[in-house]
């Protein structure tokens, strides 16, 4: 069940960041970011209050709650914002290559914090799995890195760290709040997270014309599939598998991307993306289909 709805998540924000890509040039990653989550956070109130979860959405109940709010500003806020940075200093190929770095932080921080080990079918898998996307995304990055900005490696480092980061926190929270509850309070703490930096981070001229122009009913469908639904998947992919398997299905967007965007361009599919999705695909059968150890 976690493996399908990982996976599932991985597919949302493939096809969402297609629909959002037209926004994002005209109005910018900042202002989009901030819609978004503001948008999904709303969403997600609403169908926590509907569900009879509402006392837990407000005033803290405990470890667990704030340990979900912290996570949500760690990883959406603080992490998102500088993977913006690392894409606009390294380029999005070069970027996607170092978010590899995500599974291995989740595993390290879920070893330590949560005594949680994947057993050894799940670690055979969640290579091959990870081989299959450094194989896509490692396409067009280019063999001379003599020349990156170490400010883009840090900024893209820091993503990683603090999505890792954010993974393995909502997993511990999640031991007391329910799923619902739970992406609500880390998307409401990434959007007001993100409000509170807007006077700093500037932006605020491209949202107001973002509203003004009348995206608004754009963003927000990209917005309920891409991060309203996705949230939701993520957090049951997180809550019922280890963190680190999670993780690395998670990290298989760029594998969907791929498809998407070839039959929304129309372009053909290079035998490299072919050849890495065939890897991705054998490796999510050893972590979903292998037997015990």
């Amino acid at each position: 069940m976690g493996e399908a709805a990982s996976l599932s998540a991985a597919l949302l924000w493939a096809f969402a960041v297609s629909l959002f890509r037209p926004a994002i040039r005209e109005y910018g990653a900042r202002s989009v970011n901030l819609a978004k989550c503001t948008i999904a956070a709303v969403a997600l109130g609403i169908t926590a209050v509907a569900a009879g979860q509402g006392s837990l959405l407000f005033g803290s109940h405990g470890k667990a709650w704030w340990i979900l709010v912290i996570s949500g500003v760690i990883g959406l806020s603080i992490g998102d914002t500088a993977l913006f940075r690392a894409v606009d200093e390294l380029g999005p190929p070069r970027t996607l290559l170092l978010q590899s770095l995500v599974p291995l932080f989740t595993a390290a921080m879920a070893a330590v914090w949560l005594e949680e080990w994947p057993r050894t079918h799940e670690w055979l898998g969640a290579g091959i799995v990870l081989a299959g996307v450094l194989w896509v995304v490692g396409e067009g990055t280019g063999r001379d890195w003599r020349t990156v900005p170490w400010s883009g490696l840090s900024f893209a480092t820091v993503s990683a760290l603090c999505q890792a980061t954010g993974i393995v926190m909502s997993k511990y929270g999640m031991q007391d709040v329910p799923i619902l509850a739970a992406s609500f309070l880390r998307i409401a703490a990434a959007a007001l997270g993100l409000w509170l930096w807007l006077p700093f981070g500037g932006g605020g001229g491209h949202l107001k014309r973002l509203v003004r122009e009348g995206a608004g009913p754009r963003v927000a469908g990209a917005s309920l599939i891409g991060t309203y639904l996705a949230i939701l998947l993520m957090m049951a992919g997180v809550a019922f598998t280890p963190a680190a398997v999670a993780s690395v299905l998670l990290s298989t967007t760029p594998i969907f991307s791929l498809f998407i965007d070839a039959r929304l361009t129309g372009r053909p599919l290079s035998w490299r993306g072919v050849a890495g999705a065939a890897l991705a695909v054998v490796g999510v059968a050893f972590m979903t289909l292998a037997g015990g150890d």
